[in-house]
């Protein structure tokens, strides 16, 4: 049975512990963050690459919401012919669709019934996608590791998301698991044991007060938050992308998909990004 460090931890190691602190630190759902700009010449608004890469994604997931998309099957001859259009003859190959670096990687869940192309209307190549059971990063030296630490170090991209689900299947089993029901698969424990850390800690934030029902559903979408900023807290791990973010201006932001609407609220960068990045 996993009990969690001891509240006095601090004191009987002696030094300052600022991540265990954040793990016991009530946490609050933010607002749908937006692209952080900075004052440039003549008080116009400046946009690093990371925030002009976000805007692109809020934008592009506005458009799919409402319907008006850019059509991009449409619009690229290769690809309309891939999903059954006219036989149109071309030179194209899926390399030459898009001519420029991706600009964001995002690690989403296996479970999403759309690309994520689709849920940003993003032009094919524009985005490097990893789908993992539960947007899980993997272990250190694993090939779901690996391959985002590749990616940042080839391409160099300024963003990288972080996107659960609100409606996780394996957040769910972690709590069925929690409240002692049936057991899972050795293959479920793979899994969910990636995810309890953040299934406990959404436990210990619900207020006693809430109704069975509403502490319930506020405490598997906390959990959801909290899984998507605990892969971040993964990947920080990683000297390569721990350096991307401190001398390369790569920012990690988590964000969650509305299974039911589409709509990708974003939660801007870790609370402890400071700590993260020592």
């Amino acid at each position: 049975e996993w009990l969690r460090p001891p509240p006095e931890l601090e004191r009987i190691v002696g030094q300052s512990l600022p991540l265990h602190a954040w793990k016991s630190t009530p946490y609050t759902s933010p607002a749908s963050a937006s692209p952080t700009t900075q004052i440039g010449e003549g008080g116009s608004a400046v946009y690093s690459k990371a925030a002009e890469a976000m805007s692109a994604l809020i934008e592009g997931n506005q458009r799919f919401v409402s319907g008006d998309i850019a059509g991009k099957p449409t619009a690229y001859p290769f690809l309309a012919a891939l999903s059954g259009g006219e036989g149109i003859a071309t030179t194209e190959s899926l390399s030459d669709i898009s001519d420029e670096d991706p600009m964001a990687i995002v690690v989403t869940g296996s479970e999403v019934a759309l690309p994520a192309e689709s849920i940003f209307d993003a032009v094919p190549g524009s985005l490097i996608v990893q789908r993992s059971m539960c947007n899980i990063a993997g272990r250190p030296g694993g090939t779901l590791f690996s391959s985002l630490e590749y990616a940042v170090q080839k391409w160099g991209p300024k963003l990288l998301v972080v996107m659960g689900e609100s409606h996780s299947s394996v957040i769910e089993e972690s709590f069925n698991q929690l409240a002692g029901k049936k057991p899972p698969s050795t293959a479920q424990s793979s899994i969910i044991s990636r995810v309890m850390i953040s299934t406990l800690r959404a436990q210990q934030q619900m207020p006693d007060a809430s109704t069975s029902a509403g502490r319930d559903n506020q405490m598997r979408q906390t959990a959801v938050e909290l899984n998507a900023l605990y892969t971040i807290e993964c990947l920080m791990t990683s000297p390569i992308i721990a350096k991307a973010v401190k001398e390369d201006g790569l920012e990690l932001h988590g964000a969650v998909l509305d299974c039911t609407s589409g709509k990708v609220k974003f939660l801007g960068e870790h609370p402890m990004k400071a700590e993260l990045a020592k």
